[in-house]
Protein backbone atom coordinates (compact mmCIF):
# COMPACT_ATOMS: atom_id res chain seq x y z
CA UNK A 1 0.00 0.00 0.00
CA UNK A 2 1.25 3.26 -0.83
CA UNK A 3 0.37 6.60 0.37
CA UNK A 4 0.06 9.96 -1.33
CA UNK A 5 2.98 11.64 -1.84
CA UNK A 6 4.10 14.54 1.08
CA UNK A 7 4.14 18.16 -0.28
CA UNK A 8 5.26 19.30 3.20
CA UNK A 9 9.06 19.04 2.15
CA UNK A 10 8.09 21.00 -0.95
CA UNK A 11 8.50 25.09 -0.28
CA UNK A 12 6.01 27.28 -0.83
CA UNK A 13 7.46 29.33 -4.08
CA UNK A 14 4.26 31.00 -5.03
CA UNK A 15 3.63 33.23 -2.59
CA UNK A 16 5.17 37.01 -3.05
CA UNK A 17 7.96 36.73 -0.91
CA UNK A 18 9.29 34.13 -2.57
CA UNK A 19 11.18 36.29 -5.42
CA UNK A 20 12.69 39.37 -3.01
CA UNK A 21 13.67 35.87 -0.82
CA UNK A 22 15.74 34.90 -4.22
CA UNK A 23 16.98 38.77 -4.57
CA UNK A 24 18.27 38.76 -1.17
CA UNK A 25 20.19 35.59 -1.00
CA UNK A 26 21.61 36.32 -4.56
CA UNK A 27 22.41 39.75 -2.74
CA UNK A 28 24.11 38.09 0.06
CA UNK A 29 26.26 35.80 -1.51
CA UNK A 30 27.49 38.71 -3.86
CA UNK A 31 28.30 40.81 -0.92
CA UNK A 32 30.28 37.51 0.81
CA UNK A 33 31.91 37.10 -2.43
CA UNK A 34 33.21 40.64 -2.91
CA UNK A 35 33.88 40.84 0.79
CA UNK A 36 35.99 38.05 0.71
CA UNK A 37 37.97 38.66 -2.42
CA UNK A 38 39.01 42.45 -0.54
CA UNK A 39 40.06 40.35 2.59
CA UNK A 40 42.17 37.83 0.23
CA UNK A 41 43.78 40.90 -1.22
CA UNK A 42 44.28 42.66 2.17
CA UNK A 43 45.87 39.70 2.97
CA UNK A 44 48.25 39.22 0.05
CA UNK A 45 49.15 42.62 0.97
CA UNK A 46 50.22 42.25 4.47
CA UNK A 47 54.08 42.24 5.43
CA UNK A 48 53.84 39.46 7.36
CA UNK A 49 53.53 37.99 10.76
CA UNK A 50 55.20 40.18 13.55
CA UNK A 51 58.64 39.03 14.78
Amino acid sequence: MSSPPSTAATPNVTSPAAPRAVRYAKFTIGYNVVEDIIAISAGARSPGPCR
